[in-house]
């Protein structure tokens, strides 16, 4: 819900209020009559002051905003999905076949359970968004790890204080460069493992509880258990979004440009 002045903008913009305003403006501009005008804008001033005191009017406003945030939570879905492997998307599938299962069954019941389902649908599609990301989020983990081995860092690693025992002080100090970006990056494909392995538990955690609530709904064991689970599967969710790291798309790193640079910068001084 929002506040006065929320409403208050809402219907200043109101697109039939504005019609009519504009069309009594035109009459008045044709017709050379300022009464048309200025009934308009007495009209259109008593409207936006008082539409946020109506009860049907802020009822209004705030389904249209939910319609809104729906849609573009589907959108998001949807774009995250198309950008998953073909197994992933088929268990977020299987994920949705849960939560409308628990819809429906709630929805044939009293009016009691109904209502239930009123207010644990909108979770339910909250949980399924965050499901996707996590999910989305797994897989670049998946796909950075494909591509970079940490024994592979380590090698290179060896390699390098190897060298550094017979180079010359110059060429030392930069492969030293070369050596603690390398150690740099080991430590964060250690961290991307972790952060993978958090992110597969809790989705898997996510998809059992689905399941659970899903029996419950079959069998009408309490609604509050229900939601008290939910709380606490939401919290827990949100947890694990803030701490994993962010992903970016390329994975261009800071290490990975410095280190580009540093083994520039040691072919140069090689080469003369």
């Amino acid at each position: 819900m929002g506040s006065y002045t929320h409403y208050l903008l809402k219907a200043l913009r109101n697109p039939g209020s504005l019609l009519l305003f504009g069309g009594l403006a035109m009459i008045s501009l044709i017709s050379g009559n300022p009464l048309p005008l200025i009934i308009g804008a007495a009209g259109k001033l008593g409207w936006v002051v008082s539409a946020p005191m109506i009860p049907a009017w802020k009822r209004k406003v705030d389904a249209g905003e939910e319609q809104k945030l729906r849609l573009e939570g589907e959108n998001r879905a949807k774009d995250l999905l198309k950008k998953l492997p073909a197994e992933e998307q088929q268990r977020y599938q299987q994920l949705v076949q849960t939560a409308m299962s628990i819809r429906e069954n709630y929805g044939r019941y009293n009016e009691v359970s109904r209502g239930f389902l009123e207010n644990i649908s909108a979770r339910l599609d909250d949980m399924l968004l965050r499901y996707l990301r996590m999910q989305f989020a797994r897989d670049n983990y998946r796909r950075h790890l494909a591509t970079n081995d940490a024994s592979d860092l380590e090698h290179r690693m060896g390699l390098l204080e190897s060298e550094m025992e017979s180079d010359s002080e110059q060429i030392k100090r930069i492969k030293g460069k070369q050596l603690q970006i390398l150690q740099q990056r080991r430590e964060k494909l250690v961290k991307a493992k972790a952060d993978s392995d958090l992110l597969e538990e809790q989705t898997t955690t996510l998809e059992e509880l689905m399941k659970l609530l899903k029996e419950q709904a079959l069998t009408m064991k309490d609604p509050e258990e229900m939601n008290a689970q939910l709380d606490s599967l939401m919290a827990e969710v949100e947890h694990t979004e803030q701490t994993v790291t962010a992903i970016e798309a390329s994975f261009d790193t800071q290490f990975d440009r410095e280190l580009r640079a540093a083994e520039e910068e040691q072919r140069r001084l090689q080469a003369q």
